[in-house]
């Protein structure tokens, strides 16, 4: 998909459009908090391979560094607090 945006010049650093993605990262870290942290980290680094000049993020609670953390469900402020953050958060979905 990124191949097609950037051949397109869809992405705001070419002039057109897209300026954020996201990457998914549904592997749940409470399971395993080992090879989730490394899952994270291996969603980020791929992103960021993709395309380094867009703003990327990743929602379900855990984000590798770099990347915008987002909420997705109803209670952003419990979800905030769980996670250590405080301030704005971007909501992804209803």
């Amino acid at each position: 998909v990124t191949q097609y945006i950037r051949k397109h010049k869809l992405f705001a650093s070419q002039g057109g459009p897209i300026i954020m993605a996201q990457i998914e990262n549904e592997l749940s870290i409470a399971d395993d908090p080992i090879r989730g942290e490394a899952y994270v980290a291996w969603c980020g680094d791929l992103a960021m391979s993709l395309e380094p000049d867009i703003a990327w993020m990743m929602c379900n609670g855990e984000t590798a560094h770099g990347l915008i953390n987002s909420c997705n469900g109803q209670d952003c402020v419990t979800f905030l607090s769980s996670h250590g953050q405080n301030g704005q958060v971007l909501k992804t979905q209803p």
